[in-house]
């Protein structure tokens, strides 16, 4: 199944970024139509939870959508890196609505610690997925925190081969990272195929065995 967990939302335009947006329904039948099965709104340090739920009721079955967002995480030398996280698309309504004030009360465009991502999320089982292969990237030695995958956008970047030399025992995955819609899928250079059953369990299981889904 082609998965795509790096796509950007109007909600990103509240740290400042620039979305091409049509609507919700056409966003995703771009989706439908490149193959996707699978794919999460990972929005820059906040959570759409009524977008997450329109888009749930749109898919259905026919794709699977999960809860997801991308944290700016400030290292220990000051510099930002980004971390995206999924949650269970099956979690109820009530846990979707207080993910999305969770992120407002607590994530930041100048960005948190690292070590406070589970206390913030502690009431929420998630996957973690770290950015190593781009720009805004954690080093090898910088993260010491529990993920399953890592985010490449290129096999050549060179942080992330000191990743594959150094660490080789996390899946590899890699997204699109889409902000302008009509260019969808806006990074092609990779896609990323995992063979799960749309569970969010199933999906953390793949995650684990420690092999590169891309291609």
């Amino acid at each position: 199944m082609k998965v795509d967990f790096h796509l950007h939302s109007p909600a990103s335009i509240l740290n400042g970024d620039s979305i091409n947006w049509s609507n919700t329904p056409d966003i995703i039948r771009k989706l439908w139509n490149n193959k996707v099965g699978a794919f999460a709104f990972t929005d820059h340090n906040v959570f759409d939870s009524k977008l997450f739920l329109e888009a749930k009721s749109i898919c259905k079955n026919n794709i699977f959508v999960f809860p997801g967002v991308e944290i700016n995480i400030v290292k220990a030398d000051g510099v930002i890196a980004h971390l995206i996280l999924l949650f269970d698309r099956e979690l109820d309504e009530s846990k979707i609505i207080k993910l999305e004030k969770i992120c407002k009360d607590n994530l930041r465009k100048r960005g948190i610690k690292i070590d406070a991502v589970n206390e913030i999320f502690r009431d929420y089982e998630y996957i973690a997925i770290p950015h190593v292969g781009k720009g805004d990237f954690f080093k090898v030695d910088e993260l010491d925190f529990d993920h399953v995958a890592i985010e490449t956008t290129s096999e050549k970047n060179a942080n992330y081969k000191r990743w594959v030399k150094h660490l080789n025992n996390k899946s590899v995955v890699a997204f699109s990272d889409t902000h302008i819609w009509k260019d969808y899928p806006q990074n092609e250079e990779l896609t990323t195929n995992i063979d799960f059953d749309g569970s969010f369990k199933d999906l953390k299981e793949k995650l684990t065995l420690n092999k590169s889904y891309i291609n």
